[in-house]
Formats: structure tokens, sequence, C-alpha cells
């Protein structure tokens, strides 16, 4: 393992693991991690990069063999399905667990569907242990795209809910759509129609589809963030990218900033007619913005939100040879939640 130190108070460490070598390597857990992604190669081998504001060094488990393709990294925890035919979930809450949890199998197999990980609404606080849920929707290419289920740690069984909106019949995956756990909801958002709906948590009912585009942006991201609900947004005809608060009473939405010109700059396409090509993650106080295209060196900066003005800054890059990817899966946590532990 390599360690690259950045600016300070910023780390990136990194770490390879080959399919011929099962690391056993767990180091102590660092007071708070708070980003990070998996990179896949052809061969197999997985590379993980974390990015950490901690003086001390993170802590890695082995990841095990998966489908590279349905490998997702969101809210602060990793899965991947398995299975034919009879789909499972195999989940680990960051990457600093020792081993990897499955799951019963789903009522539906899926492929890209979209997932959360929340702690249980009905459970009470016993010896300050959490139960957690897992809500996966949608990823569905038949007649059966909206179907949502809920996973329950405590009975190691899966429920089904109330479906997906019909208005997100022909975008329910992963690929189309971004979603985000606030105060008890869990928020489903079309990345380019600004389409959004949410679940209760509690009561099980989904709200009305609303539109949340303000100004008009290409395409938007919603990140649930410690202090509020945010919207990261491009715009193409004064190209920049901004991030707003959602007020999620009113949906109004507030100004918290706007990328610098000398960031935005680097993420632009040399074809003017492409726009950039943006993936956002978050949790805590940061948020993350980062391109998983190779010709970009998998760029990436950092905005945060924790002071009275946001504050931006670039990453820095992975170190060679471990720079060039088939597939990126990116996810952001602040302090591991304790039902996450």
């Amino acid at each position: 393992m390599d360690k690259r130190q950045s600016v300070v108070l910023t780390r990136i460490y990194w770490v390879k693991f080959c399919p011929d070598y099962p690391s056993r390597v767990l180091l102590q857990r660092p007071p708070h991690a708070d980003g990070g992604a998996v990179f896949s190669m052809r061969d197999h081998t997985v590379v993980v990069a974390l990015h950490t504001t901690s003086e001390r060094g993170p802590g890695f488990s082995c990841l095990p063999s998966f489908d590279q393709g349905s490998l997702t990294g969101t809210h602060g925890f990793l899965f991947a399905l398995a299975g034919s035919g009879i789909c499972k979930l195999g989940y680990i809450s960051g990457l600093f667990n020792k081993s990897w949890k499955e799951t019963p199998p789903l009522f539906y197999s899926r492929r890209s569907p979209i997932a959360a990980m929340f702690p249980d609404p009905h459970s009470s606080m016993l010896q300050g242990d959490i139960d957690h849920c897992i809500i996966v929707a949608g990823g569905q290419s038949r007649d059966k795209n909206l179907v949502v289920e809920v996973y329950n740690s405590k009975r190691d069984a899966w429920d089904q809910c109330a479906p997906l909106p019909p208005e997100f019949q022909f975008s329910s995956s992963s690929q189309w759509m971004h979603s985000a756990v606030f105060n008890g909801k869990f928020y489903v958002y079309e990345i380019h129609t600004g389409c959004m709906s949410w679940l209760d948590l509690r009561q099980g009912r989904w709200s009305n589809t609303v539109m949340l585009r303000p100004m008009n942006p290409i395409y938007g991201f919603l990140i649930a963030c410690r202090k509020c609900l945010v919207l990261a947004a491009l715009y193409r005809q004064h190209p920049c990218f901004k991030l707003w608060s959602v007020n999620t009473e009113t949906l109004q939405c507030t100004e918290l900033g706007c990328m610098p010109d000398e960031l935005f700059a680097l993420f632009e396409e040399e074809d003017d007619e492409k726009d950039p090509l943006y993936t956002c993650v978050g949790g805590g106080d940061f948020i993350y913005i980062y391109s998983d295209s190779w010709h970009k060196d998998y760029l990436s900066c950092m905005c945060d939100l924790s002071g009275k003005t946001v504050t931006w800054r670039k990453l820095p890059q992975l170190p060679s040879p471990v720079n060039r990817f088939d597939k990126v899966v990116c996810f952001s946590s602040s302090t591991m939640p304790d039902f996450c532990s």
C-alpha cells in the first residue's frame, strides 16, 4: 500500500487487491473517511482509493469476487448483485468492515437498480445498536421495472413496498436516476428531466412527482448532506456547475455555491459541442465531483460545506500505474453511522 499526501489534512490512500493474493490486511479504522472509489480492471484486480481528512491511515477489507457489472457505491456503502435467475445482494458499509454480508434472494432479479441504506425507522436504540434497512428500486427491464423491495437486517428478509411512480417507467435504473435519503425520506431524481418523488420510509407511501430544475440545468444529482438536501447541477447557456440547497417543505432552491472557473475549466471537453461529464457523491459536509473518464485522469474535486462559505479544492490524481480502469465506482460517507458497524 502506498500513500500520497496532497494539501493540508487531505490524503489519498490506495491499495490494489489481486485475485491470486487474498489480502488479509485490516488496519485500524480512521476517525472518519470522507470519500473513496473502487476501480475494477479486466484481469479482475480491484484498486481502492480513499480520500480522508484524517491524519490516521484507513482500514481496508478484502473485496470478494463479484459481478463487475453490478458493483455500485452509494450512500456510504458498496453493493453487488449476484446470481442467475435468483438474485442476491452482497453489501458492505464502506471499506472498513471485515467481511461482506449477503442477503437472501430478492423477489425479482435486477440490473443497475438504485439503492440506499438507512436505519430502520421502526426499530429502537438498544445498547447502541440500530437495525438497518436497504432499499432497492427499479433496475428491471420488463414489466416489473418499478418494483421496490426493502431488506430488514433484523429479520434478514425482504419486503415489497409501494412501486415507483409510473413517471419513472422508462428510467428506473442507476444509469438515469439518482437517490438520496434525508429526514426519513428516500428521494429519487431523474438526472436529465428533473422529475422527483420521495418515499416516506415510515409510512411506505410515495409522494406525487414534482419537477426540480432551478434555472433549467442539463442534468443534476441529488445529494443528502448533514444540514440539507443538495442538488448539484450543470448548466450550458452560461457554462457553470452550481450547488443548491433544497427546502424539502416548499421545494424552493437556494444557491449554495458555484464551482470556481479554474476548476470548471479542467472538466470541460475539447469538443465545444460536448457537455462536461460529471458524477457527484456526498455525505456529511462534503460533496465530491469527479469524472470517470480516463482521458481526464479521473479528475476529481471536493466541496466543503462545513463553514460559513463553501470552499472548493482539486484532489490529487491517482498515482501511476493504477490510473487506467474499466469501471469506476465512487462512494462518500462521513463518520460511519453506528448501524453500519
